[in-house]
């Protein structure tokens, strides 16, 4: 199950005060309708079995309902289809709703990013297929120019522009087609990363930072080294 589809699902319950008022709701009701139009648009398992039922009216009401019995203020029992990610995603921000709102924020603004640049063609389908929200705005911090044209810059200063992992020197390899040109890496982890927080880009060559990215969670540089030296 998809946290991100959870958290979602928890932002529009307790927007609605579904508790008490899930009798005005129904699959066809306006807000259904753009939550289940969010979903749509998001990048989230596209392989999944039964994706248009996983993401229509319904499935976003059923959602919806899967929180009653976890609900205290519910005076009913609930549905029991409801599953253990939902307490999770319960417990952490049913009691700060703040928050909820925060993340889901995040969470629609990231997939706004992602959509643009997959209009764009930043991605290719042989690059990260599991269609993961952060990991692809991962990438588009990895590639964001200001970002690289800064760390290029930093590590130009201390030196030859060498990969921060094996060494190899694109200037060295060949000549001025070469110069300045490298990869970058994000070296902050998906799972810490924050939506607006800057990258911590260090050069890569364009083989050391595919395999980095080859195995989840990502090798960091001291393990990558330890293979290949």
């Amino acid at each position: 199950m998809d946290p991100r589809r959870t958290v979602l699902a928890l932002d529009l319950y307790l927007r609605l005060d579904f508790t008490h008022a899930s009798g005005q709701y129904g699959q066809a009701s306006k807000q259904i309708q753009e939550l289940s139009e969010v979903l749509n648009a998001l990048p989230l398992h596209p392989w999944r079995p039964h994706a248009e039922r996983f993401r229509n009216g319904n499935g976003v009401y059923m959602k919806l309902c899967n929180f009653l019995r976890l609900d205290p203020e519910y005076p009913g029992r609930g549905l029991k289809a409801a599953n253990q990610l939902e307490q999770v995603v319960w417990d952490e921000f049913a009691g700060d709703r703040a928050m909820l709102a925060s993340v889901a924020a995040g969470i629609r603004s990231a997939a706004e990013v992602v959509r643009q640049s997959e209009r764009n063609g930043l991605f290719t389908e042989d690059e990260f297929p599991e269609g993961q929200i952060l990991t692809r705005l991962h990438i588009i911090r990895e590639r964001n120019r200001s970002s690289v044209r800064e760390a290029v810059s930093r590590f130009s200063g201390k030196g030859p522009l060498k990969c921060q992992i094996c060494g190899f020197d694109f200037r060295a390899r060949y000549g001025r087609l070469g110069e300045t040109y490298i990869e970058c890496h994000d070296v902050v982890p998906v799972s810490k990363m924050k939506i607006r927080t800057k990258p911590d880009l260090v050069p890569v060559c364009s083989n050391c930072h595919r395999m980095v990215h080859r195995v989840r969670p990502w090798l960091d540089r001291p393990q990558l080294r330890s293979i290949i030296l």
